[in-house]
């Protein structure tokens, strides 16, 4: 998923005056990027319901987060200075790729919503007791999702989501039942297990010099946001990734030797969220790539029939 632009929005909105789309959107991407907030919210894919809790905060320019499931097994995801860890209901935990988000509704951070997108306002409306713009992201090509927004008319904070299928249909949902915009957070909140990570530790670049994934096709507006590289106890060699994402919309590539996975070639579907992998083959050696996004099926196939594999430093 700008640098907010200060007061004048925010103001226009307490006026009662709609932003412009494009703006409200600039707005929306600074805005998750500056605030500290808390709040409780409502998570639906696939016919199940969550409810969960987040905590975020910005401090001196680093991310923090921690989202904590709230019925069934206790479960923790937390976000603290770059390092991403699950939390399991045994305490044991694991480190996440930095490219893995915490929750839908984290949307990226592009400066900018690319033209493969158009934008409408849809008038105002109301989330956790809150005023909210009402706004519609309609895909120009068949690439890519839509959303729904509803954005706090006073931060431009996300209020609620939806991922829209081609019948306007939603395949997942986001929605707060509270927010609370002075949360007073420290580091401290966001601290970390001691074992954090011991199961899957960073790769150094010169650990097992495997391939380099070089998608041949991406659609329209989407760019390579990060890359990873690690080791994972109990499995061979390094699993690469690549994440790319068009500002909303996010999938990663997978690679890994294939001794380590064995794709059966079906395509898995959860709400939005595809999962799709293939073998591959590079210097004689055999791999396995996977796109885990949310993207129509289509779009991860075609991404998958295109990528290649490099050696490192060609």
């Amino acid at each position: 998923m700008a640098v907010l632009a200060a007061m004048l929005p925010a103001a226009k909105a307490a006026e009662g005056e709609p932003p412009a789309a494009r703006e409200l959107l600039a707005d929306m991407a600074a805005a998750y990027q500056q605030h500290s907030f808390s709040g409780r919210f409502i998570y639906m894919r696939a016919g199940r319901v969550s409810t969960l809790a987040l905590e975020r905060a910005v401090i001196d320019g680093q991310v923090y987060e921690r989202v904590s499931r709230l019925q069934g097994p206790a479960h923790e995801v937390i976000r603290n200075n770059g390092r991403t860890v699950s939390v399991h209901p045994d305490d044991s935990s694991t480190l996440l790729s930095s490219s893995d988000g915490i929750a839908s509704f984290r949307f990226n951070d592009r400066e900018d919503i690319p033209e493969q997108y158009a934008a409408r306002l849809g008038g105002a409306g109301r989330v956790a007791g809150r005023p909210a713009w009402r706004l519609r992201l309609e895909p120009r090509d068949g690439y890519r999702y839509g959303y729904r927004l509803w954005l706090d008319q006073k931060s431009h904070l996300v209020l609620k989501s939806e991922v829209l299928n081609g019948r306007n249909g939603a395949l997942e949902r986001v929605e707060f039942l509270s927010l609370n915009l002075n949360p007073g957070l420290e580091r401290k909140h966001f601290a970390l297990p001691e074992d954090a990570g011991k199961a899957w530790s960073a790769a150094s670049e010169d650990d097992d010099a495997g391939p380099q994934i070089e998608p041949g096709w991406l659609p329209e507006g989407f760019a390579m946001a990060t890359r990873d590289h690690h080791r994972i106890q109990g499995r061979t060699g390094v699993l690469h990734s690549a994440t790319y994402s068009d500002g909303l919309a996010t999938f990663t590539l997978f690679v890994e030797p294939a001794s380590s996975a064995k794709p059966d070639g079906n395509l898995r579907r959860k709400g939005p969220t595809v999962v799709l992998a293939r073998p591959l083959r590079q210097a004689r050696r055999s791999f396995v790539t996977t796109l885990v996004g949310e993207v129509p099926a289509d779009t991860a196939r075609r991404v998958l029939k295109h990528v290649s594999l490099e050696a490192r430093g060609d």
